[in-house]
């Protein structure tokens, strides 16, 4: 079982202080015994040593529940965030030929994620200078599932350099776990670009190059009319 640091310092400092206690009773029983037995009369001592050790369990056994409310509070958070879903959006150059930028959003946790809404801080240069913020994708996708990758065209590398206002921007991803539900997960972390900087530089164009680019050009212009 996940024991929390927190709650195991909490548990031995209390059970040392009940220790404590226990023994400042017996000292002080044993200091003032006479005094005591006096006061009591006819009240046993064994009488007393039982009323502390029971009032010492009743203390521990509180200690108990609460600790063990706390350890199973935690392990459930645990196990939710383990199930949950985790949306991902990059940009990153293509894999084959690393001259042009795809976005692609990702679903690499554990769960379907519903409603997922992307926005960017900075505008960063999309074709036609369209704004990559009216996307309609990042307006509202309905679902990913689990493992689920959509991508898409978003720029020649050297074009990017050249046109983009911005090379760097905070993206805000948020999703929901369940179709309906009210609780929204948000993530925020920056996008750098400059690191692809040195790529910009396209190499001498085949005849494969040039037909993988129409078809790429061909796909974003389909896109950008789907926007429209």
């Amino acid at each position: 079982m996940y024991l929390s640091k927190r709650f195991v310092v909490s548990f031995v400092i209390i059970i040392i202080l009940v220790f404590a206690i226990l023994v400042f009773t017996y000292f002080r029983f044993i200091l003032n015994r006479d005094l005591i037995i006096s006061e009591i009369n006819e009240v046993k001592i064994v009488d007393i040593i039982n009323l502390v050790i029971s009032l010492s369990l009743v203390i521990v056994t509180i200690i108990y529940v609460v600790t063990t409310r706390n350890i199973l509070r935690e392990n459930i958070q645990q196990r939710q965030f383990l199930e949950s879903p985790f949306v991902y959006v990059s940009i990153e150059p293509d894999s084959e030929q690393g001259n042009f930028f795809f976005v692609r959003i990702r679903n690499t946790g554990n769960s379907t994620a519903y409603n997922i809404k992307v926005k960017f801080s900075n505008e960063l240069y999309y074709i036609n200078s369209t704004s990559i913020n009216d996307l309609q994708i990042f307006k509202n996708l309905p679902v990913l599932s689990k493992d689920e990758e959509i991508s898409f065209f978003l720029s020649a590398i050297p074009e990017f350099f050249k046109f983009s206002k911005f090379y760097q921007s905070e993206v805000s991803v948020s999703y929901n776990k369940y179709p309906s539900d009210k609780y929204i997960a948000t993530d925020k972390y920056v996008i750098d670009l400059n690191i692809y900087r040195s790529l910009a530089k396209l190499k001498k164009a085949t005849i494969n190059d040039l037909v993988s680019e129409m078809k790429q050009l061909k796909e974003a212009i389909i896109i950008k009319l789907s926007n429209e």
